[in-house]
């Protein structure tokens, strides 16, 4: 069930509410009472139909596989992965990516899920679950494209049935752009956080360096 067969069906209901009501109005004027009543009733039914399949056409939505491709910096400190997961409650299958501007990294390395081996990026993704392929390193990333925009966007083309051959498609777009600044926050959190353990690491340097004394004089006594 796709997007434009669901439009038809839509429009369908219209068509025939618009047109069951102008013959309500109509027979109105004529003061024909009994058909008056039977397209009013008509019409509730095409109305009442149309609200089922409205919640049918949604509930099937929210079974398919949802595939969403991000940036993540938090699974890996200090560096950039890309990460597709599935949402949706059901498994994806036979998933491939293309890129409609592929990202490069700072060694001019095309990113991609996979080597290319296969007709498919990943196998199979099940509901919540995600996959991580290493872009580079935060620091590297942005010193080499650091005036760069880095919007991307592409399509994730799925199948629904490991052995199908019928093909999902569903579009995705992000920004590597708007990490710039986040990425510089992190970077002064860290060195701050390293400054504060300092003193820790010294006080116990000089607890070690007390216990070596005390072995020494003990050993020379």
């Amino acid at each position: 069930m796709n997007i434009n067969k669901a439009s038809l069906i839509r429009l369908s209901f219209m068509i025939v509410i618009v047109a069951s009501l102008t013959l309500t109005i109509y027979r109105i004027l004529n003061q024909d009472w009994e058909t008056v009543v039977a397209t009013i009733s008509l019409t509730i039914a095409v109305i009442s139909a149309w609200i089922a399949y409205d919640t049918f056409y949604h509930q099937t939505l929210a079974q398919r596989p949802q595939l969403v491709i991000q940036p993540n910096f938090i699974d890996r400190s200090g560096l950039i992965l890309i990460t597709i997961k599935n949402h949706g409650e059901n498994p994806a299958y036979n998933i491939s990516v293309e890129w409609h501007n592929p990202i490069i990294n700072s060694k001019e390395e095309t990113f991609a899920f996979s080597k290319g081996t296969k007709k498919y990026d990943i196998l199979v993704l099940g509901k919540n679950e995600s996959v991580s392929t290493l872009l580079d390193g935060v620091a590297s990333f942005y010193n080499k494209f650091k005036d760069s925009d880095l919007e991307y966007s592409g399509v994730i083309s799925f199948t629904e049935k490991l052995k199908s051959s019928r093909k999902q498609h569903q579009y995705f777009n992000f920004s590597l752009t708007s990490f710039r600044r986040l990425v510089n926050e992190t970077d002064v959190s860290i060195t701050h956080n390293k400054l504060q353990s300092i003193p820790d690491h010294l006080e116990s340097l000089q607890k070690e360096i007390n216990h070596l004394r005390k072995e020494l004089n003990t050993s020379k006594n």
